[in-house]
């Protein structure tokens, strides 16, 4: 079927494949309120909605949908390049309750993990790397000590008022306090 003065518009089989040819100047423009991209069996591979989402399958089940707010992924999304989040306060959630963030909230990064352990275990070295050269350790909104270098010496400083600097050891299966 060939449509148009010059045959812009084509619609036919070569004996393998059946295509669609817009070999126009414009655009090809398809209308409705919904469209639903199908394989020949009925199964749905695409759904367009008009002023709504735009959801992409893969084996008849949704895995890619877009929303008011963004995109939904279903299953596991892996990426080549970077994941940017371009919003200060933007963050990656974790976990069923997003109970870990990770993110920038315009002035520093930040970590998240407000109702459980936070564990970092890494098959070398961890590494802590400040700049500023202190890390400085916090319980809630008391600062209780520093850890900190200064020309080549290292500092282990409290913070608390007539608090101690304790190390302690295991002797044996007793815990032992090594030095104050």
């Amino acid at each position: 079927i060939r449509l148009g003065d010059g045959d812009d518009l084509q619609i036919y089989h070569d004996g393998s494949d059946s295509f669609i040819d817009d070999a126009g100047t414009g655009a090809l423009a398809i209308r409705s309120n919904s469209i639903n991209l199908q394989k020949y069996t009925g199964e749905t591979m695409a759904v367009f909605t008009a002023d709504s989402s735009v959801q992409l399958n893969y084996d008849n089940g949704k895995r890619l949908e877009t929303t008011s707010i963004g995109i939904d992924v279903t299953g596991t999304g892996t990426f080549s390049g970077n994941v940017d989040i371009n919003s200060d306060g933007g963050q990656l959630q974790f976990g069923a309750d997003n109970d870990m963030q990770i993110y920038h909230n315009g002035a520093n990064g930040e970590i998240n993990v407000p109702a459980t352990d936070f564990t970092i275990d890494a098959g070398g070295d961890i590494i802590l790397d400040a700049d500023g050269g202190e890390v400085v350790l916090k319980d809630g909104s008391v600062t209780y000590g520093h850890l900190k270098g200064a020309t080549s010496d290292f500092i282990i400083q409290s913070l608390v008022s007539d608090k101690d600097i304790i190390f302690k050891g295991l002797d044996g299966a007793a815990i032992v306090t090594a030095f104050t």
